[in-house]
């Protein structure tokens, strides 16, 4: 695969996964509500069958990014990631058939919107299917790899590290796509600095595709760059911390986007998308530096 081909694959994956990704963080915390109201998930099924749909954009950008990377892997990588893909859409069918039909005693419920339950069964169940007709049909056939890619304990925790952070630019970047929903025009100029924050994980995940695949070569280049999204994130954090701790009106506002702390009352999702931030650009920047060139 073409760097092009792979960038044009990541921005499609990344728009469309952010709105899924927003769009099933919500629903789940709106069950996670109902567990505290009433003591019940009483649509748990339906969200987590959202919620396989959106991961699946996660572990298919990681893929492209990977694959487009270290292609002599291409027979073992696409094996994993098509088994993976093919778990989540097993788990999402199951999960969708269960809320039919213990939750809504029927498919065609208009909850939580009309067509849900059959869009998103679809969905999960060529989630299913595609990866194994994949496999089978093309995959199998391919000679095996020439290398033997070596897993190792840093390599596996920086998967985990990558997927969560993906996770997260996309939340933020389909909460920022969604803002013409909720936002409150009369006080935008409060809220700006907060809804370009959302921006900003999405930005470092941008930065990180174009230094991987040498798009962005020059060092000076990168390290403006990263002090940029380095110095985006306190700026705009540190305003919108400030507005909102002296207007509740602001927090108001932007809480359709962060749907954690409504339910936990607490800066938690603040925190998590600072430090995450924090955590992919002052490494970043420090090796960098040790690195300068001449």
């Amino acid at each position: 695969m073409s760097k092009m081909k792979a960038i044009i694959a990541l921005i499609i994956l990344a728009i469309v996964g952010s709105l899924f990704n927003a769009q099933a963080t919500n629903m789940l915390m709106s069950d996670m509500a109902n567990k505290s109201a009433s003591g019940t998930f009483n649509t748990l099924f339906c969200s987590l069958g959202a919620a396989t749909v959106a991961v699946s954009y996660v572990v298919g950008a990681l893929f492209v990014f990977r694959y487009s990377l270290r292609p002599q892997y291409k027979k073992r990588m696409t094996t994993v990631y098509l088994i993976i893909l093919a778990a989540l859409g097993f788990l999402g069918t199951l999960f969708i058939i269960l809320n039919a039909v213990i939750n809504y005693h029927s498919f065609v419920a208009p909850y939580p919107f009309k067509g849900y339950t059959i869009i998103f069964l679809i969905l999960n169940l060529l989630m299913l299917g595609s990866p194994i007709a994949c496999y089978f049909m093309h995959i199998r056939k391919l000679e095996p790899d020439q290398e033997r890619f070596k897993f190792s304990f840093l390599y596996v925790l920086k998967s985990i590290g990558y997927f969560l952070f993906i996770c997260l630019a996309f939340n933020r970047f389909g909460m920022l796509l969604g803002a013409p929903v909720y936002v409150y025009l009369r006080n935008l100029y409060k809220t700006l600095p907060f809804y370009l924050f959302l921006a900003v994980p999405m930005f470092i995940l941008v930065l990180k595709v174009l230094f991987y695949f040498e798009i962005i070569k020059k060092w000076k280049l990168k390290v403006i760059l990263i002090s940029v999204a380095l110095g985006l994130t306190v700026v705009l954090a540190g305003a919108y911390i400030i507005l909102g701790m002296k207007d509740s009106g602001v927090v108001s506002a932007i809480s359709p986007a962060l749907p954690l702390e409504r339910l936990a009352t607490m800066p938690i999702e603040t925190i998590i998308h600072v430090v995450a931030c924090l955590g992919m650009t002052v490494p970043c920047l420090v090796i960098l530096l040790k690195h300068k060139e001449a």
